[in-house]
């Protein structure tokens, strides 16, 4: 995947290949650390036995406010991952100035 330093608006997201979920954060960073707290959510509790549904409307429901379609799409992006690949281009970024 090839990465062209520009800048770090939606269109250089799209070029190198993050996937958006949504326009609801202010940041890409943001979106991404939201998506990794309603994970770490869903995570501690399906380990204790309960389904996804439930968490879903007795944790994430009503304190994210986000439709059921937008949790699953949520748990679906590897956002540890991304999060991480995002923080190195800002770090190269830096290097340059």
């Amino acid at each position: 995947m090839a990465v062209i330093v520009c800048s770090l608006s939606k269109k250089f997201i799209f070029a190198i290949g993050f996937r958006t979920v949504g326009n609801m954060a202010y940041t890409r960073e943001n979106l991404l650390q939201r998506m990794i707290d309603i994970q770490n959510v869903t995570l501690e509790h399906t380990q204790k036995g309960v389904t996804q549904e439930w968490v879903f409307n007795n944790q994430i429901k009503p304190f994210y406010r986000i439709s059921r379609k937008t949790y699953y799409n949520y748990l679906s992006v590897p956002a540890k991952k991304q999060l991480k690949q995002l923080r190195e281009i800002k770090e190269m970024q830096m290097q340059l100035f």
